[in-house]
This record gives C-alpha cells, sequence and structure tokens, in this order.
C-alpha cells in the first residue's frame, strides 16, 4: 500500500475535499488575485470553517499535541481595515499551502499550514509598519533576513515557500533576496557600529548534561519503585471510600446535601491516609525520603514550600501522583527518546506482552505522510514496562476520580490532567509534558544542573543519540530504527546536536581501551597472541620495581597506561582481538596506506593481543569453517579456496583450539603444516 493510499484509508475526508475542491474547475493560479469571499469560500469547502479570521482545524485530522484551543486555530482580530487586509494575506498564503504541492510532491499537511499560518501572523509587525490597508504589495516588502531575524532559523523555510509559489505563478511577489556590495565603500564613518541582523537561535534542544541526568534519574528510579505502587493502592482505597449512611446525618431541609457529602468523604479520605502504611518495593516501611520535595501549597496568598513524609491529606496525594506521571514521562522519553506526540499517543493498549516479551505500540507523527501517524512498536525493558504500566493505572484512577461511573476504554490517552483548572478539569487528555517536566526539576531541587535551558521533552531525543553514540558502535543504524527515521542525515543531526561529541567520543574511547587493557593486564595467563608475553613481562617488570606481589586498582590502572599510552595506542579490532600497534609504526595490514587497518587484521600478526573470551569464539568459527569445507568439497565448489583459507587463518591462533581439531580429516588435508604452534600464539 502507498503512502497516498494509507492517508485514504485512515483519513477519507481531508483528502476527498482536496480532490473535490481541484476537481471544480478550480483555477489555482485564481487564488493570488481572489476577493475576501472567494478566499472564505475556499476555506470552507476544505473544511477548515467558515468564520472570517480564523482558521480552524477538525480535530480529528491532527496528532494529539495539537488538539488545543491553541494548537488547531489560527486567528487575528479582523475589525479594522489593516486586519482584514493582513488576514487576507495570511489566508492566501495558507490556502496555496493547502492546494499546492511542495518540495516532498504533496500539499503541506494541517500542522505544517498551521504552523505557516501563525508564522506568517509573527511577521505582520515588520509588514504593518510600512503598509497600509491599500498597498499594493505585501511579501516583496520583507527580505529574507528580516524573516530569519523574527522566526530564527525556520524562517528560511517560510522564505523558501513563499518564493517557490511566487516563481510557479501562484503569487505575484516574494521576499526578496540579500543583497550584496560588491564595491568598498566606508562603513564606519560616524563612529557608529555596523548594522547586523541577529539570528534567532536560542539552542533549546542540546543534550541534557550528564550530572544532571544522573542525579534526577535516580531520584526518578526510587520514586517509580518505591513510592509508585503504594502511592497507587492509596489512591484505589481512598476512591472506595463512601460516605457515611443518611441516618448518621441531619439537616434542616431534611436530607445531606452534596457539599456535605463530598466533606464527609474527604475528612474519610483524609483518615484514611493518616492511617496509611507506605511501604517500599520489599515491604519495609517508608520512614523518611531519601531526597527532599518542593511542594508549593498557597493559602491566603501565603506559600508554604515545605514537604514533610508522609503525605496527610487528599490534597497531597494528589500532588504525589502528579509527580509520578511526570517521573513516568521522564523515564519513557529517556528509554526510546520518542517525540512528545508520540509519547502522548499511548494509551491502555499501548502496552503489550507475548511470550515474555514486553512492546510498546505508538504513532509516529512527524516524518509520516499520514496525518494519523504510522503504528509501530518497540521493545521494553523491564523499567520502562514498570513505568508504563503505573501509568495506564494512574490514568485508569484519573478517569474514577473526575467520574466515578466512567467506563474504561483500551483506546483511551493515559496522560492527564491530575487537577483543575480554569480552561481544564480534572481527568482531561494532556496536550503536553513540557509543564509537568519542569515542575519535577523544581521538586527535585535539581534547576541548578540544569545549563539554564528549560527542560523540554525534545531534549531526551537528544540525550538518548548523544549517549548512544558515544556507547555503541553501529550508533546511527540503531537511532535510525528507535527514532523511526528514513533520512540518515536527519540523525545524524541529532548525534552531533552537541558540538563537544566528538571530544566526548574520543575520550571515552581512551577510557574504554584503558579498562581493557587493565582487565588484560590482572589476568595475563589467559591471554593469546604475540604481545600475551610482553604483557606478562610488563606486569613482573612493574611487580619487580616496585617490589611487591601484586597489583593494587590503582597500580593495574597505572601500568594499562603506560602500555596503552593513555589509551592512545591500543585499538578492538573484533570481539576479543586487540591490535596493539604502537602510533607512528605501519603495521602489515597497511603497508599501502600506513598507520593499522583494522579491515585487512590477519592472524600471526605480531601485533595481535587476544582475550580469553576469543578462545571460545575461535572454537566455534573453526567448526562451522570445517562444516563449510566439507560441504565444498562434497559439491566440488570453487568455493573450497576460500574456506582453506579461513581455516588457515582462524586454526592456529590458540594452542588449545588447533589441538582440538588436529585429527579432523579436513585440517589434516587442508592445514598448513608450515605454521609452528607454540611461538607466536599460546
Amino acid at each position: 500500500m502507498s503512502a497516498m493510499q494509507r492517508v485514504n484509508a485512515i483519513h477519507p475526508d481531508l483528502l476527498h475535499r482536496r480532490d473535490h475542491c481541484l476537481a471544480t474547475n478550480f483555477d489555482l493560479f485564481a487564488i493570488q488575485h481572489a476577493s475576501p469571499r472567494e478566499l472564505l469560500s475556499t476555506q470552507t469547502m476544505l473544511g477548515y470553517g467558515d468564520r472570517w479570521g480564523v482558521w480552524e482545524v477538525p480535530l480529528t485530522w491532527l496528532p494529539p499535541t495539537f488538539r488545543t484551543p491553541a494548537g488547531h486555530t489560527v486567528s487575528i482580530d479582523t475589525s479594522t481595515d489593516l486586519g482584514c487586509r493582513m488576514w487576507t494575506e495570511v489566508l492566501r498564503f495558507m490556502l496555496l499551502c493547502s492546494l499546492v504541492c511542495g518540495r516532498k510532491g504533496r500539499p503541506d499537511k494541517a500542522t505544517t499550514v498551521i504552523y505557516n499560518g501563525k508564522s506568517a501572523l509573527r511577521l505582520l509587525p515588520l509588514l504593518s509598519t510600512n503598509l497600509t490597508a491599500q498597498s499594493s504589495s505585501w511579501w516583496g516588502y520583507l527580505t529574507d533576513c528580516q524573516i530569519i531575524s523574527v522566526l530564527g532559523r525556520k524562517g528560511t523555510d517560510i522564505a523558501t515557500r513563499l518564493r517557490g509559489l511566487h516563481h510557479r505563478g501562484f503569487l505575484s511577489e516574494s521576499p526578496r533576496k540579500r543583497t550584496f556590495d560588491e564595491n568598498s565603500i566606508e562603513r564606519n564613518r560616524f563612529g557608529e557600529s555596523a548594522p547586523e541582523n541577529m539570528v534567532n537561535d536560542p539552542d533549546e534542544y542540546q543534550p541534557l548534561p550528564d550530572e544532571f541526568v544522573a542525579q534526577c534519574g535516580r531520584r526518578v528510579l526510587w520514586f517509580i519503585t518505591n513510592i509508585g505502587p503504594t502511592l497507587l493502592d492509596c489512591v484505589d482505597a481512598c476512591l472506595r471510600v463512601k460516605a457515611p449512611p443518611d441516618r448518621f446525618y441531619h439537616s434542616d431541609r431534611g436530607g445531606r446535601t452534596a457539599r456535605n457529602t463530598e466533606q464527609l468523604v474527604i475528612k474519610a479520605r483524609g483518615q484514611l491516609i493518616s492511617e496509611w502504611v507506605w511501604i517500599d518495593f520489599q515491604g519495609t516501611p517508608i520512614q523518611e525520603l531519601t531526597f527532599d520535595l518542593v511542594m508549593k501549597r498557597t493559602i491566603s496568598r501565603n506559600v508554604f514550600t515545605k514537604f514533610s513524609w508522609p503525605p496527610r491529606s487528599w490534597m497531597e496525594v494528589i500532588r504525589l501522583c502528579k509527580i509520578l506521571q511526570a517521573c513516568h514521562a521522564w523515564i519513557l522519553l529517556l528509554a526510546s527518546g520518542p517525540r512528545v506526540s508520540t509519547l502522548l499517543s499511548y494509551t491502555s493498549s499501548s502496552y503489550t506482552e507475548s511470550f515474555g516479551v514486553a512492546r510498546v505500540e505508538a504513532h509516529l507523527y512527524k516524518t509520516q505522510q499520514a496525518i494519523s501517524g504510522r503504528l509501530r512498536d518497540w521493545p521494553a525493558p523491564p523499567r520502562v514496562a514498570q513505568a508504563l504500566k503505573q501509568q495506564i493505572r494512574l490514568a485508569a484512577l484519573a478517569r474514577t476520580m473526575s467520574d466515578p461511573n466512567s467506563v474504561q476504554d483500551d483506546d483511551r490517552q493515559i496522560w492527564l490532567m491530575l487537577r483543575s483548572s480554569r480552561l481544564s478539569r480534572l481527568g482531561d487528555p494532556l496536550a503536553g509534558l513540557n509543564k509537568d517536566l519542569d515542575g519535577l526539576v523544581h521538586t527535585f531541587k535539581l534547576a541548578h544542573l540544569l545549563d539554564g535551558r528549560r527542560l523540554h521533552s525534545h531534549r531526551f531525543r537528544k540525550t538518548l543519540a548523544r549517549i548512544i553514540a558515544l556507547a555503541l558502535t553501529d550508533a546511527q543504524l540503531i537511532l535510525m530504527d528507535c527514532f523511526g527515521h528514513d533520512d540518515p542525515q536527519m540523525t545524524l543531526g541529532y548525534m552531533t546536536a552537541d558540538k563537544a561529541i566528538i571530544g566526548d567520543a574520543l575520550r571515552m574511547q581512551r577510557e574504554l581501551v584503558v579498562l581493557m587493557a587493565r582487565d588484560a593486564i590482572l589476568s595475563p595467563d589467559e591471554l593469546g597472541g604475540p604481545v600475551a608475553s610482553k604483557v606478562r613481562e610488563a606486569k613482573a617488570s612493574f611487580l619487580r620495581v616496585r617490589r611487591k606481589s601484586c597489583l593494587d586498582p590503582n597500580d593495574a590502572f597505572e601500568l594499562a597506561e603506560s602500555l596503552t599510552a593513555d589509551g592512545r595506542t591500543w585499538a578492538i579490532v573484533m570481539p576479543g582481538v586487540i591490535c596493539t600497534l604502537p602510533m607512528g609504526i605501519t603495521g602489515p595490514c597497511g603497508l599501502r596506506q600506513g598507520g593499522r587497518d583494522p579491515g585487512h587484521c590477519q592472524s600471526g600478526c605480531g601485533h595481535q593481543l587476544l582475550l580469553a573470551r576469543h578462545k571460545t569464539e575461535c572454537h566455534d568459527t573453526v567448526e562451522f569453517i570445517v562444516e563449510q569445507l566439507q560441504r565444498a568439497v562434497d559439491i566440488d565448489s570453487i568455493t573450497v579456496t576460500m574456506w582453506q583459507g579461513q581455516l588457515r587463518n582462524w586454526l592456529y591462533r590458540w594452542d588449545e583450539v588447533y589441538q582440538a581439531w588436529a585429527d579432523h580429516p579436513m585440517v589434516i588435508r587442508f592445514g598448513d603444516p608450515a605454521v609452528l604452534i607454540g611461538g607466536a600464539t599460546k
């Protein structure tokens, strides 16, 4: 099924309106000269509302993050002539974005049109200073530099879209490109500084500092593991509390009022909470928290920030639930790096488990042509599974708080409001998690560990990319699969968001080499290869000079740094095989280009060091080679020579491996009798 067919299968109404508009002899080139009445008619035909000055997208066409009053509408005050003219040009631009194919070969998605419209509204203050309602020109008064100064790096996309519509004849004008002066002129004639066009690029989405991730992650995991289960049990018990029977309370009206009933329930819940036994995951009572919590409470304009464990009221329990929800979001964002739109698409049925393997299902939106995204799944480690299952249970309890008679549905969103406000009520779906994440930072008193920027949800995505890039070899392929990218360059942008990542990678590589050398030094009798004897001799010489019988931890690190030149010389060629070629020396693998070439590493090289675990891999590899060699001989295949070379490459690395296979007919026939065992290898 093609991408367009997927869109038709999921959202037929959107494409049907577009196709109907284009099929009714509609002239796209006439939009640039259309009257406000004609533009409003086209807007209504496309399904974006019928009110002048308001562009409203149906909620079913949008991902969860846009389903808010500010997220699915674009509006402006059209009570004045200038405001009406401004809306006319912005509406003209949004209609063209909805109907005319862009660089991707299709019209912009509804979310992109909203973004383009809001970006165009941000440019109106620049235009309103020089234009009037009767001005014949509009976009031509702007330059690329002015657009970028207002919109930042995204301004380039808006300018490119406007210029593309102009070049294809759909708009009568476009922003002007930057002009360059070819002649040398005097710039500082009166001592004033040269004007500069500043680009608004705050670098908001940078990886989180390592110290913050460590400190906040420790608190999040402890809160989820220890507080989460007993907190949800307490909430469940409180929701089952009922008011005493009517015979214990009488009013002048002859019955109990709703307010009195609510007060009795709150009082009963407070009594239950005061007697609740808070236990951790091991069943041990929690006497105190391992860290401080800052929970603000305002009474008559007085703010109380001190919180003492355990909670004593229903309101404090609800605030702990809000902290627990933010902790769940924290761990899920860092574990797989989803965009916030993907995280908000989690439902009660997103968690699945079959044959002991847990997985999470969600929707990808941004990189997909389908407006409702593409459904895919990720593996769920135990920590992720625990957080997701607790959040599903917390969402069910939150719905019960808002409506005791609510019916639980497996396809309902699990990230909900846990307090009531002027614009929302308890149990409403959340449209974003950034505010809760910022609150979590202040609750844990860790704002001083951040780099002065807010804890935006997209920073977890950059943090995960940095961690994987530093820790794993095939980082780009792993991140492409994790993030759902189709373009390697997009993944590379995440990996290099932190400009210091190259230095961090080199430092981590050196540290890993030193750790690897330390492990080899502590067990020298299990090493193989020509360098094994040199390592043993270096250890014996070190002990003799220091007059010691064994190495302590500091001595092992010191000797490892000495042998590896602080981690700069040794390199892992393959699992269990280390190249110890010194700097500035050319090995047999790189005679034509100099240095080392791990892709041409061969057995018998005088710079090889074999670790103990490589012995088992070598034995298994020889077994596989012998089987393939026997099969090639039986069918008289041309691959006999290839398998013979592989056998001679792997057979003589370890004495034990050779002795185990020395009597095999294939080894006797195709082995190399000229190779001496016991000299270069162990």
